[in-house]
């Protein structure tokens, strides 16, 4: 790889060119796939103040690829050409910004078993910015992207217009407004889609009495017409909204997640996460409305210098689950999966028969590649045939209110309410009857600390959601907490946790948990820390007569041990039992990790990082160690080796994998980079990749 850039000193005009290599090998079973990648990319900009309100930027990005894959005897070549110029003006003064601009990208694509295409895309912009002292703010922005090919398989226009208002009404007080529409029209399907949202909003935030009293409060009101029409007979797709996201670690059961549990992870529904879609993880969503869902689309990238070849269905592979468990517990796996990778939106595709869930979640059960590929935006569509002249028509009235109200009337105590409401209201022209729920949430909470070592926290939070869609019940949760914290010495910090959770569904009450925990942490020498914690869980399912008992105690010791050694040392152990009138499940699991970390010098970092896991019907251990070495502050390289070992249910796998990184900013104008990959799995199969990429900067 090259890369070719300019120093960040006031220069108007600066470049970028870089060109990278590179080569993998993988061996499953007895087939063979080489992999040969090779691209340049040159990014040119030319910079210019006409006056100190006046400026304005010209582009010229460029980019050639050249890959050839051979699996097995059969050879395949492909090529890549992009084009890009972009011009831009800014005009700026006082309060008032003006910014314009033209984006043309030409694509010209061929290859050994594929016709040669050409893609053609134009874009302009505007943004006016009005940002006046004690007067509302005014902004206004219009996009507008146009795509074509030569093979009249696309050609679609997508126009955006967005209109925002602010304004501060008096201390306190904020009022705001936002327009925003969206028209995507698809020639070749003969789609049309047409999405407005109007957004008001008024928000209060007012401290009282010198700090006593906190009041907050905020009142939204959206209004959100969309249509589609269809000039057309075939497939159209039909987006999910998506409330939540979820990750989970490695996970050896993916049909059960009680040991693996899956926590919330924001970025991946807004398209901003970095997720390494390594062997076992997984990722997932919960739909706003449950509706079927057939395809579900991953946006990747790779972490550089990788670059993802064409054909990554050959070397990633994935799993796909869905639950109405809102516990995200026990999962059903759906069959009939079909993979595919598209090189030019680097997005993965893999769709199925229609399935209609509140949770969906997709487990890699391949990936060659391991951390080098992340995942950062999830996306749910169902396909639905539709014929010419077909016209789908939606409204959507959201209705948002918050409350917070704080009181502070001792220095040692605090009292607080909270209060949120979402009231949800949506007719769809192709269904008889509006779709409407409602959903909100009371906390009230109460902090008391009677002597300088104890505080306590006492809550209490009701959870109430109902709706009217099919199969729907209306639910609601009651949760009682009480906490003690005490800090007796400047070592030693501990507390007590107590929650009893009741849920019920249309008044009837389907389950109850009660759960406690007991936490320290200590300084017990200079450098060494101890933190340790047990808690107890007991829960009944009055559905299904099912009654489980947890325990679970975790140990961690973190200890610098000399100057230069220092070192991190964890045990766990959860057992317990579920009991069912015609079943009883017994669990018990251990895991147990340790880490060294070894300054030989200033140039020479080791670690050394142990996992291990050993449940009722698997176990898992894993080694992992990595030498660091910095000669120089412009030289640096590292050296890593890991070896996975596990057995689930009888099956025994386990992998090893080195990867060798090197650096050389030889100036401030070239940089060197070159890695090495090699993944080998105890059945044969083998993946090994090497990459090179070189920088210059002018």
């Amino acid at each position: 790889m090259f890369g070719l850039p300019v120093s960040a000193d006031a220069q108007d005009l600066n470049g970028l060119f870089t060109s990278s290599a590179n080569f993998t090998t993988s061996k499953v079973e007895d087939t063979t796939t080489d992999l040969q990648n090779f691209n340049q990319a040159l990014d040119l900009n030319w910079n210019r103040n006409v006056t100190p309100s006046l400026r304005y930027r010209i582009s010229l990005r460029t980019q050639d690829s050249r890959s050839q894959i051979k699996v097995a005897s059969d050879l395949t070549r492909s090529s890549s050409t992009q084009i890009e110029p972009i011009l831009d003006a800014t005009l700026a003064s006082g309060p008032f910004s003006l910014n314009a601009g033209l984006r043309l990208r030409e694509v010209f694509t061929s290859g050994s078993e594929t016709e040669s295409a050409r893609l053609s895309e134009n874009r302009w912009f505007g943004r006016f910015f009005f940002t006046p002292e004690r007067l509302p703010t005014l902004s206004f922005q219009v996009d507008q992207v146009n795509s074509t090919n030569n093979l009249k398989t696309e050609d679609k226009t997508n126009t955006r217009y967005q209109f925002l208002s602010d304004y501060t009404i008096v201390e306190g007080w904020n009022l705001s407004y936002l327009f925003s529409d969206s028209v995507d029209e698809d020639r070749v399907t003969g789609q049309t889609r047409d999405r407005m949202n109007h957004l008001g909003t008024l928000g209060y935030t007012q401290s009282l009495w010198g700090g006593w009293l906190d009041l907050v409060g905020g009142h939204s009101i959206s209004y959100a017409p969309s249509s589609d029409k269809f000039s057309a007979s075939g497939t159209a797709e039909v987006e999910r909204r998506l409330s939540r996201g979820f990750k989970a670690a490695a996970d050896l059961t993916p049909a059960n997640s009680s040991d693996v549990p899956l926590t919330e992870e924001p970025g991946i529904i807004a398209g901003t996460s970095l997720l390494p879609l390594e062997l076992n993880t997984s990722v997932g969503f919960e739909q706003l409305i449950v509706q079927p869902v057939s395809q579900i689309r991953l946006n990747l990238t790779p972490q550089a210098p990788f670059i993802i070849p064409d054909n990554l269905e050959l070397f990633l592979n994935f799993r796909v689950f869905f639950t109405n468990d809102i516990a995200l517990t026990t999962w059903t796996e759906l069959g009939g999966i079909t993979h595919r990778f598209e090189p030019l939106e680097s997005r993965f595709i893999l769709t199925f028969a229609p399935t209609t869930a509140r949770f969906f979640k997709v487990y890699v059960s391949r990936n060659d590649f391991g951390a080098l590929i992340r995942a950062t935006k999830i996306e749910a569509l169902n396909l639905e045939p539709v014929t010419a002249g077909e016209k789908r028509d939606t409204t959507t009235f959201l209705h948002n209110m918050n409350t917070s109200v704080t009181w502070r009337p001792w220095s040692v105590a605090s009292m607080s309410y909270t209060f949120s409401m979402s009231d949800l209201t949506q007719k769809l022209s192709t269904e008889p009857d509006s779709l409407k729920s409602t959903n909100g949430t009371h906390t009230a909470q109460i902090t008391w600390d009677p002597h300088r070592l104890l505080g306590s926290t006492l809550t209490y939070q009701h959870n109430f959601a109902d709706s009217n869609q099919e199969g729907a019940q209306n639910t609601t949760s009651d949760l009682y907490g009480l906490v003690f914290r005490s800090t007796p010495l400047p070592t030693l910090t501990g507390s007590l946790s107590l929650v009893h959770n009741d849920n019920r569904s249309e008044g009837n009450l389907e389950r109850r948990a009660d759960t406690g925990s007991l936490n320290f942490s200590a300084q017990l020498y200079r450098n060494l820390n101890l933190d340790s914690s047990y808690s107890l869980s007991r829960s009944q399912d009055f559905l299904i007569d099912q009654k489980s008992l947890r325990h679970a105690a975790r140990l961690n010791a973190t200890a610098t041990l000399t100057p230069r050694l220092s070192a991190i040392l964890g045990y766990g152990i959860e057992w317990g039992e579920t009991e069912q009138p015609d079943l009883q499940t017994d669990i018990l699991t251990h895991t147990a990790t340790g880490s060294l970390t070894y300054t030989v010098s200033r140039l020479l970092n080791m670690n050394a990082r142990y996992d291990f896991l050993s449940s009722v019907d698997a176990t898992a251990f894993s080694q992992e160690y990595r030498l660091d070495w910095v000669p120089t502050p412009k030289l640096s390289s590292f050296f890593g080796y890991r070896r996975t070992q596990s057995d689930a249910a009888g099956v025994s796998s386990g992998s090893d994998s080195i990867n060798v990184n090197g650096r050389w900013n030889m100036s401030r104008y070239i940089n060197l980079n070159a890695n090495f990959l090699l993944f080998r799995t105890f059945s044969g199969d083998l993946t090994y990749s090497i990459v090179g990429s070189a920088q210059l900067r002018f």
